[in-house]
């Protein structure tokens, strides 16, 4: 088999595990329980945000080697559409530690402003890209263009990492010591 080239030596092999992965435990879940429950439903979302995030970065790795004036709007579809989806759930993370803590009313409110405001811009950041020069553009002459210090989603993996850390360092005492490591490693 030769080896295949892809977009800063990308290969699909982490996405494809993913992709199994979340088929398996989609099927885990949907086999074994009954209950109902709010953060069960949010890991059952999560796989399916996973899955699209998975498929996107794949697809987005093929059609980036050979963008085209007719797919450059493709390929900023499927990179917009693999970054923001992987936002997507570490906002739902940090919900999830909301709903383990059993926070305050005030305190969740802000924390879903902080949650989701960021979440808002940090899209539309994605999204303007192309227009602002920030992080991932292709010039007219289908150069592709990344801009790795200004790379909005370092940004954005920083703020949601520093939001969970903090819920996690002020709510200590309400976790299980197993449970907290686990968070730990998650994040």
């Amino acid at each position: 088999m030769p080896d295949l080239l892809f977009y800063q030596n990308y290969t699909p092999v982490a996405d494809i595990s993913t992709i199994a992965i979340c088929i398996t435990y989609c099927i885990l879940l949907g086999s074994t329980y009954t209950i109902r429950q709010q953060n069960l439903l949010l890991f059952k979302i999560v796989n399916v945000i996973l899955m699209v995030s998975a498929t996107s970065s794949i697809l987005f790795h093929v059609y980036v080697e050979r963008v085209t004036e007719q797919t450059r709007l493709l390929v900023y579809g499927l990179r917009n559409a693999a970054y923001i989806t992987i936002t997507l759930v570490y906002v739902i993370f940090c919900i999830y530690i909301c709903n383990l803590v059993d926070m305050e009313r005030k305190r969740r409110i802000a924390l879903m402003i902080a949650l989701w405001g960021g979440f808002a811009l940090t899209g539309m950041l994605e999204i303007l890209a192309p227009v602002t020069k920030w992080g991932f553009y292709i010039d007219s002459e289908l150069n592709i263009h990344q801009n790795y210090f200004l790379d909005i989603f370092r940004f954005t993996y920083l703020y949601y990492s520093i939001i969970a850390m903090l819920l996690l360092i002020v709510y200590r005492k309400k976790f299980l010591r197993k449970m907290y490591r686990c968070l730990w490693g998650v994040i």
